[in-house]
């Protein structure tokens, strides 16, 4: 069987290497990687019965967020955010020793919110995948990149009582890569049919273009699906 067509879904958990935030060196104590998702196609083609490429089209979201965190008006803006109403902001980690409310405007959105940066890719991977062992439960090692074409970019704050819009950023990168590890396991279930399960371990380059501290993203995904071979 040459071809295979697979859809995919998977859980993805994001995370960075360092302690960093995207959107403000002040946030980097607190900021923490949420879990997120990813979906799509992928095909190969089996050149011999040991190495297979593949490649397809896959969207996915990555999430950072940070916890009690002030937003207040500013007189400039000292982070990565472009906010939409068009003023400056300042944006406070209230957990840190150094944080004095009383140099906050009283017309603050939030003196105890969280702050969330959600962006999204069209995911293009090109891996080529050994294998390992055949049978009823084919083991394979996977490697490769992928390319990431930037399709979302939202800034916006959470409290108890209301969770607002406030922009997107400006410092994300609209074409960027990924470094991708992983194993590939595929269960048969009937002559032509598998159920494909591939944890992957991605690390992204070139994300930001500025003002990111030292941030370096990755994430880890479980990608299933059912594969069909040809």
């Amino acid at each position: 069987k040459s071809w295979s067509i697979s859809p995919v879904v998977a859980v993805l958990n994001s995370n960075s290497f360092s302690n960093a935030s995207p959107i403000n060196k002040d946030l980097a104590n607190s900021t923490k990687g949420n879990n997120s998702y990813s979906y799509g196609v992928q095909v190969g083609y089996q050149i011999n019965n040991k190495w297979t490429i593949q490649s397809g089209v896959h969207v996915q979201e990555i999430q950072f967020s940070n916890n009690y965190v002030a937003v207040a008006p500013a007189s400039s803006n000292p982070s990565s955010a472009l906010f939409n109403s068009g003023e400056n902001y300042s944006l406070d980690d209230t957990s840190s020793k150094n944080f004095d409310s009383n140099n906050l405007s009283l017309s603050a959105l939030s003196l105890d919110g969280n702050l969330d940066q959600t962006y999204g890719y069209i995911e293009i991977p090109v891996e080529v995948k050994y294998n390992v062992s055949d049978g009823k439960l084919g083991v394979n090692v996977v490697g490769g990149f992928s390319t990431l074409l930037l399709n979302k970019d939202e800034v916006f704050v959470e409290t108890n009582n209301f969770t607002q819009s406030l922009g997107s950023s400006n410092n994300l990168r609209n074409i960027n890569f990924s470094g991708n590890f992983g194993v590939d396991l595929d269960y048969s279930i009937q002559k032509n049919l598998f159920i494909n399960v591939s944890p992957m371990f991605k690390i992204q380059t070139n994300t930001f273009s500025k003002n990111a501290g030292s941030i370096q993203p990755y994430y880890f995904g479980v990608y299933t699906g059912l594969n069909y071979k040809f």
